[in-house]
């Protein structure tokens, strides 16, 4: 009886430890990256750039291109966003 009652504890422990992995594989952000030039071409440096949700309406915080003309802004939720230069 006490041991079929620990194989069961050990299955149990066992299940949780591979059903983790799935559960965190259900957070869902997005990036979104890109690079700031001017009408001539040339990259733009320490350009401001932020983003809108369309559909929340909150403001990310504003990032600043580096000096390639490069930005990033991590960990969005999934939506649809207006970017701003």
């Amino acid at each position: 009886m006490i041991r079929s009652i620990r194989n069961a504890i050990a299955a149990l422990v066992a299940a949780m430890f591979l059903l983790v992995p799935l559960a965190l594989a259900q957070i869902t952000v997005g990036t979104v990256t890109g690079r700031v030039v001017d009408q001539s071409g040339s990259v733009v440096v320490g350009a401001q750039v932020a983003l809108t949700s369309d559909t929340q309406g909150t403001r990310t915080v504003a990032v600043l291109t580096n000096t390639t003309g490069d930005y990033v802004i991590p960990n969005l939720a999934p939506d649809t966003y207006t970017l701003e230069v």
